[in-house]
């Protein structure tokens, strides 16, 4: 797709969840949040420690959770470096 159509269906994207989703659950769904809830569920699992693989998204994920939880980490592997900033481009 060409840069300004994905552009516009990512708006339109973003608008519709605005519109639709209680804006107090947006404002926690950033990824450090998810990797927290990521965190909550190996708690209730009784873990000691996670073993996870990150692929596409998941490699942002997996290494936002283990940049806040470095001790919760048995192995992990991402299947490629993303820039965190660049993510949001």
């Amino acid at each position: 797709l060409p840069r300004g159509t994905l552009d516009a269906e990512v708006r339109e994207l973003a608008e519709g969840c605005l519109a639709n989703v209680d804006p107090a659950l947006l404002a926690n769904m950033a990824t450090d949040d998810v990797a927290r809830d990521m965190d909550l569920v190996r708690a209730a699992l009784g873990e000691e420690e996670i073993t996870y693989l990150g692929a596409s998204y998941g490699t942002l994920l997996g290494a936002t959770y283990a940049t806040l939880f470095p001790d919760r980490v048995r192995h992990m592997a991402l299947d490629a470096p993303v820039d965190p900033a660049r993510w949001q481009l």
